[in-house]
């Protein structure tokens, strides 16, 4: 069997009837002219370059090789070229190569997304190696845990593992806010009592009508009441220590 000319290797491409039949542009052209396309899309199809009229060694077809290829003379092949043309049945590149639309957007299509999974293996895999290096690093600073210190004289190399720091918990101030005990006193201290509690009741409200999620309440309170202060919402009366005595509810426009 005769080894396609094509990159991919594929002996035929597709062939659409209805849009071939259903074309006002191709059918508005001679039977000659629509012969004469089908045979330049053979040549576009065993092109080098996928859509454009080349011969295999990417020297443009121009109408002098083309009558060569069809056995007929250059003047008639140039009159049926112009009959294409006329109708827009085929475009030319900035040099003046013959190529069809269809056949190029459609391989510069898979061009594309054949690059983006090229791309996306390679970041898919340099992400592999990365997660394979830090846990290679978390190995070696294990094996190099052994420390040597001196202590009244005497060399220690046992491995000393102190017990990890727990992580705080936070506690459950409404249905939806979650604070730290030390972020909820902090806020106490800045706001004071009333003003943490309407802050808090504040932001409870807005989750449990909006559905939203925030990384930390805690500082999703301190930035809401921060632009408060800001734009001037609260009374303005503060107590003796200086804090706000009253915060105001979040209003539906200040979303």
């Amino acid at each position: 069997m005769k080894k396609s000319n094509r990159q991919d290797g594929r002996p035929a491409f597709l062939f659409f009837p209805n849009d071939w039949l259903s074309s006002p542009d191709l059918n508005s052209c001679s039977l000659e002219a629509q012969g004469l396309w089908i045979k330049m899309l053979c040549y576009i199809y065993q092109s080098p370059k996928k859509g454009v009229l080349l011969l295999p060694s990417g020297k443009q077809i121009e109408s002098k090789t083309l009558a060569k290829l069809c056995g007929e003379e250059e003047q008639k092949i140039s009159i049926l070229l112009s009959e294409l043309e006329a109708t827009g049945t085929f475009s030319r590149l900035e040099d003046g190569t013959i190529y069809c639309r269809r056949v190029k957007r459609e391989s510069d299509l898979i061009e594309a997304r054949r690059e983006a999974g090229r791309l996306g293996g390679l970041k898919q895999k340099q992400s592999k190696d990365e997660s394979k290096s830090e846990a290679t690093l978390e190995n070696e600073n294990e094996n190099d845990s052994i420390i040597q210190t001196t202590s009244n004289n005497i060399n220690v190399t046992e491995v000393d593992k102190l017990p990890e720091k727990e992580k705080p918990t936070k506690e459950k101030f409404s249905e939806f806010v979650l604070l730290k005990k030390e972020e909820h006193e902090k806020l106490v201290e800045r706001l004071g009592e009333e003003g943490t509690k309407k802050m808090i009741e504040r932001l409870n409200n807005y989750i449990g009508s909006s559905g939203r999620r925030y990384k930390s309440h805690y500082h999703t309170i301190l930035q809401w009441a921060e632009k408060d202060k800001k734009e001037n919402k609260t009374d303005g009366q503060k107590d003796d220590s200086g804090k706000y005595k009253n915060v105001p509810v979040l209003r539906a426009e200040d979303m």
